[in-house]
């Protein structure tokens, strides 16, 4: 399983990549303690060994060896330069000058390296050992560096079993706590975790969204109010419904939730609006409500079953794929069936108290 595939994603972002693999091992320390973690791998690899040449200033300052000349040495020693070429008949072939493989392979040939100067003596240009010039240490490369938002990261990535992805990121993170993470670093979510924070703050402003709409069309701020009630009893019914499969409120399950919304206001609002029609004709409101219940009850009916028999070969987890879709399914029917019955009993009673209430304030 690739690691942007598994539940658990703990990012670890800052500056400097030196400094972020310590960090990353010791974090990684920490998400093996966690009880029912497993199959951690981490996105970091060292790289090849690596032969850094740094170049001391002032004394190639002092010997007349510039940059330039170290690097075009280094250049034709390593990678070879031409010199010129070699004719046979009608084929020309370049001269390439270079050190011998087994010489190029060896970090203490570089002691055996001069490079000309700017100086000259009897006319020649005068060569300096590199050694003179320049150290060198071996050291590991990175064989990749990951960016997560404009910072060097490293990413561990982990499977679950006996536990949920939620469970196990609130034991992990309550670890963290205790540990000491330098400045200008840090260790937080990422991968589905993150998008279930993401999807429960859109989720917010798709509630703020709809009261709005509803605000809009029945031009009151209180009547919106009778219709989003519809929403947390969909909310409960889903969630028992996920608790009941044994599936997981997972982004899945979220998005069943989402698209659930939609179809509960739906059906708050075609008992809402008829029965306002009838209080506006004269009607009293809780004979208009009961007359709205039983003209509105086949349309909701068979919109919810519709629905949920839609569902039920996702829920059932028939077809290919149907697994992973299976939460979203779940959450859905869930919420149909609870929002059905209690939709035509809470919300005419709430819009009822609200319809008292406005009376109450208009004779004031």
């Amino acid at each position: 399983m690739e690691s942007e595939d598994k539940p658990i994603a703990i990012s670890i972002t800052g500056p400097s990549q030196s400094e972020l693999v310590p960090l990353a091992d010791k974090v990684q320390q920490e998400l093996e303690k966690v009880p029912g973690v497993q199959d951690i791998a981490s996105t970091y690899h060292a790289g090849l060994p690596t032969l850094n040449l740094q170049v001391r200033e002032e004394h190639a300052s002092d010997l007349g060896i510039s940059f330039s000349a170290i690097g075009t040495t280094m250049q034709t020693m390593l990678s070879g330069a031409t010199v010129g070429k070699f004719s046979d008949k009608d084929e020309r072939v370049d001269i390439r000058m270079r050190l011998a493989d087994d010489a190029r392979n060896r970090g203490d040939m570089l002691r055996k390296v001069y490079v000309p100067s700017e100086h000259q003596i009897e006319g020649r240009a005068m060569l300096v050992p590199l050694s003179q010039v320049a150290a060198w240490q071996y050291s590991t490369s990175f064989s990749d560096i990951r960016r997560y938002d404009r910072q060097k990261e490293i990413r561990l990535s982990a499977n679950v079993e006996g536990t949920s992805m939620g469970e196990a990121n609130e034991a992990f993170f309550e670890k963290m706590e205790s540990m000491q993470v330098p400045m200008g670093y840090k260790v937080g979510q990422a991968g589905a975790g993150n998008d279930m924070d993401d999807s429960f703050a859109n989720m917010a402003m798709a509630l703020a969204f709809i009261f709005m709409i509803l605000a809009a069309q029945f031009e009151s701020y209180s009547e919106p109010f009778a219709i989003m009630f519809s929403l947390p009893l969909a909310m409960i019914g889903a969630l028992a419904g996920v608790f009941i499969a044994g599936s997981e409120l997972s982004l899945v399950s979220l998005i069943g939730i989402m698209i659930l919304m939609g179809l509960v206001t739906k059906n708050a609002i075609l008992l809402i609006d008829f029965a306002k029609q009838r209080i506006e004709a004269g009607v009293p409101c809780r004979e208009a409500l009961a007359e709205a219940g039983c003209i509105r009850l086949r349309p909701i009916l068979m919109t919810s079953i519709a629905m949920i028999f839609g569902m039920l070969p996702i829920a059932l987890g028939l077809g290919p794929g149907a697994e992973a879709r299976a939460p979203m399914a779940h959450a859905i029917i869930g919420g149909v069936l609870t929002s059905t019955l209690l939709t035509l009993v809470v919300v005419p009673t709430i819009y009822d108290l609200i319809h008292q209430w406005r009376r109450r304030e208009e004779n004031r």
